[in-house]
């Protein structure tokens, strides 16, 4: 299984919660919810707009979704406050910052083989986060 598609079965599940309740959450103008509500940026963010990684393991693909997505990663991991969120991201951001500004298809190519593994634990350890996100969400309910 490609790195690629693992990374859109775990996340692809989190992600579609979180926009549902994203979604559920937006009041109406000058609606009023009753109660005291904490802005966590780090999880509107994601909540809002989150992509979904690729599933084709062209070297192609994966440098065209990273350079599409590589400012909001870099956004998210300036607003994490979770601590696993911070040292996923850490991790993340240079993989797909590498994959951005790749030229040789050849060299990207070995590049993404060689991170596979590396990508695939940080990812799952980055879905806690979408999953904590989402808890987030609900609790604003």
């Amino acid at each position: 299984m490609s790195r690629c598609s693992l990374r859109s079965k775990s996340l692809a599940g989190a992600v579609a919660v979180a926009l549902a309740l994203g979604a559920l959450l937006v009041p109406s103008a000058g609606a009023t919810t009753g109660r005291e509500v904490s802005v966590n940026p780090y999880c509107q963010a994601m909540i809002a707009s989150h992509p979904t990684p690729p599933t084709s393991g062209a070297a192609t693909i994966y440098r065209r979704w990273a350079r599409e997505h590589l400012g909001y990663f870099e956004k998210l991991q300036k607003e994490a406050t979770m601590a696993q969120a911070k040292n996923s991201l850490r991790v993340l951001v240079p993989i797909l910052r590498y994959e951005a500004r790749s030229t040789n298809m050849k060299t990207l190519d070995a590049y993404v083989q060689s991170k596979a593994l590396t990508w695939l634990l940080q990812w799952q350890i980055f879905d806690v986060t979408v999953v904590a996100c989402a808890k987030w969400a609900v609790n604003l309910l």
